[in-house]
């Protein structure tokens, strides 16, 4: 995957003409101007590569904005155009560059679904209601939960390049879920396999990278191009799979053939033939994780969003929904929870509903059936 590139510059005057400005090792732009009120970016592209436009009032201090216009590298000149963005002021625009979609990821798309348990009667608990809209941009999210074996090859590479860890992460095998990871050090794992791929990592301490320690405040950088958790939105979104008030992320119902999780037939909506742990993974000592993948995908491609591991979210969870839906960029001190999702093998059907949310401490909460899936995408 190619490193995300930053273009700063376009210092705007009010003359009807732009002043392209450039740092050492970003793209250089070959034209740019003016057409009224619109301002057009012209640079050379590459092919493969997404390009997105964001804008500030000042180069160093100023907050970047989303303009949401994009387009893609066809190996020539590119023109970029963004509406009303000509007047007296000083404005600036820097581009974020991605490769495309990584490998091992899917991607979901942009739009509004409805967020929380959705049943009739209601079956979740009240942070679960009410049922609320919710946008999101697109991003992409790793079709599977990280394994064991990408655990290790990030986490190898990571102590030997300032990071350290509390927990040193523990699986099956290597193409199972990797499990007992706490929240700080997943994390902090996303930055280094960010920082392993020349990727913009997503996650700071003040203007520091986050490498070590149990921080009090880790602050998520939205526009960086990097690995990171999935908000409980872009989480329970990518769960659905597109369809709209489902208990599951496949259908109403749950057996063991489409995940691995504790059956209980007295639920009304379990219908797997009898009770306990899936017995094709129950072995003498747990966990009784499952390989990745193992089991059919939900209709955006994504395998055990019920079951397996617990994953990890960025998010605090809220009391309920009454509120709506915010997304505090940065995190607390430990003695907060951080949000849990999916289910796990040691939970039941209810605990693997899509709507159903759960939490741990961020430090302390690293069970044996916790694990996380990455996302990449700028922030909605």
């Amino acid at each position: 995957m190619s490193p995300r590139i930053f273009v700063i510059g376009l210092l705007m005057l009010w003359m009807p003409f732009l002043k392209a400005q450039t740092l050492p090792g970003t793209i250089s732009l070959t034209r740019t101007g003016a057409n009224g009120a619109d301002v057009q970016l012209k640079f050379p592209s590459i092919s493969g590569q997404n390009y997105r436009v964001f804008s500030s009032p000042a180069l160093t201090t100023g907050t970047w904005l989303d303009t949401n216009i994009t387009g893609a590298g066809n190996g020539g000149e590119l023109t970029l155009v963004v509406p009303n963005a000509g007047g007296p002021t000083r404005q600036f625009f820097r581009l974020s560059v991605s490769s495309g979609l990584s490998s091992g990821f899917v991607s979901i798309p942009e739009g509004t679904f409805l967020m929380g348990d959705q049943s009739l009667p209601t079956e979740g608990a009240p942070a679960e209601l009410p049922v609320i809209s919710v946008s999101t941009r697109s991003f992409q999210m790793q079709a599977t939960e990280v394994t064991k074996s990408q655990w290790d090859t990030t986490y190898t590479w990571a102590l030997s390049n300032g990071y350290t860890f509390a927990n040193a992460g523990l699986g099956v095998a290597a193409n199972h879920p990797v499990h007992t990871v706490s929240w700080y050090d997943a994390v902090k794992w996303c930055n280094a396999r960010s920082e392993q791929e020349s990727l913009q990592p997503c996650y700071y301490v003040n203007s520091l990278l986050y490498r070590t320690g149990t921080p009090t405040s880790v602050r998520w950088e939205p526009t960086a191009n990097g690995y990171r958790l999935p908000t409980e939105a872009e989480w329970e979104k990518a769960a659905r799979g597109g369809a709209v008030g489902q208990r599951f992320p496949f259908g109403p119902t749950i057996t063991h053939s489409r995940a691995n999780y504790v059956a209980n037939t007295a639920l009304p909506y379990d219908n797997n033939p009898v009770n306990g742990p899936h017995p094709a993974w129950e072995r003498p000592a747990t966990p009784y994780t499952s390989p990745v993948g193992n089991f059919a995908a939900n209709g955006y491609g994504l395998h055990d969003m019920a079951g397996n591991v617990l994953e990890w979210c960025w998010d605090r969870p809220s009391s309920n929904y009454s509120e709506g839906y915010t997304i505090d960029l940065t995190s607390a001190s430990s003695s907060f929870l951080r949000s849990l999702r999916g289910g796990s093998w040691l939970g039941q059907a209810s605990v693997a509903r899509t709507s159903r949310r759960g939490s741990a401490f961020p430090d302390t909460g690293r069970g044996n059936d916790v694990g996380f899936r990455l996302v990449r995408g700028a922030l909605n």
